[in-house]
């Protein structure tokens, strides 16, 4: 009975200025294989990439860990210059759910058919509600 081993690595838009070409993403995410890696994060804070990246990664079998958007600071635990008359209400966001909701769906639809995706995220840079209120 063998075991499997994940390898993996976080993937922050691998070009600001978004010059993606089917090619690139392939060459990239071969790159990522070649390494002998078989998971890329997608960072929630960058974008949802386009189906070629999704493409590529079926391709080449690497499992997709999917963040949402909304997974770094959805919590409130940093400081908002907008919000410094009361820095608790920040504790409440995300300040539109129904906005997280729509994009989730919308986000879901557009690459939801790709055998790469092995596990959706939304909020892995935050601890547990309940630990935060011990700490």
């Amino acid at each position: 009975m063998g075991s499997d081993f994940i390898k993996g690595g976080n993937w922050i838009i691998s070009d600001a200025m978004l010059r993606f070409t089917p090619q690139r993403y392939d060459a990239e995410i071969r790159f990522h294989k070649e390494m002998n890696l078989n998971l890329i994060r997608i960072w929630g804070g960058a974008i949802t990439e386009r189906p070629e990246f999704y493409e590529a990664c079926d391709k080449y079998g690497l499992l997709v860990f999917q963040d949402f958007w909304f997974s770094g600071d959805c919590n409130g635990r940093w400081y908002d210059p907008l919000k410094k008359e009361d820095q608790w209400a920040r504790r409440k966001y995300p300040d539109n759910h129904q906005l997280v909701l729509t994009a989730a769906a919308d986000q879901i639809k557009m690459i939801r058919n790709h055998a790469s995706l092995a596990y959706w995220c939304g909020g892995n840079e935050s601890p547990h509600p309940m630990i935060s209120l011990f700490h």
